[in-house]
């Protein structure tokens, strides 16, 4: 079996250029780009076997990464079902 988990980041992603003329303020709303300070994220893990091909894939609840015991436990009870 093949386990993989990767964090997914869900906010949009701004890569946006602004030209702000020299006589105008630093802090002007127009000229300003609003960004997310902490944005949400999803943990997922999934898994695949040669024998069975997919297993699953598994959310992780919110604020919780993944760790060894966490993965055994996941492993147990989500993915070796088969």
């Amino acid at each position: 079996m093949f386990s993989d988990e990767s964090t997914f980041w869900l906010v949009m992603g701004v890569s946006k250029v602004m030209r702000r003329p020299s006589y105008v303020s630093h802090y002007d709303p127009h000229y300003t780009v609003k960004m997310v300070k902490h944005p949400e994220c999803v943990m997922v893990l999934g898994a695949f076997t040669g024998h069975k091909g997919s297993v699953g894939i598994y959310f992780l609840p919110k604020n919780m990464t993944m760790k060894a015991t966490n993965y055994i436990e996941v492993l147990e009870e989500h993915m070796l079902t088969f």
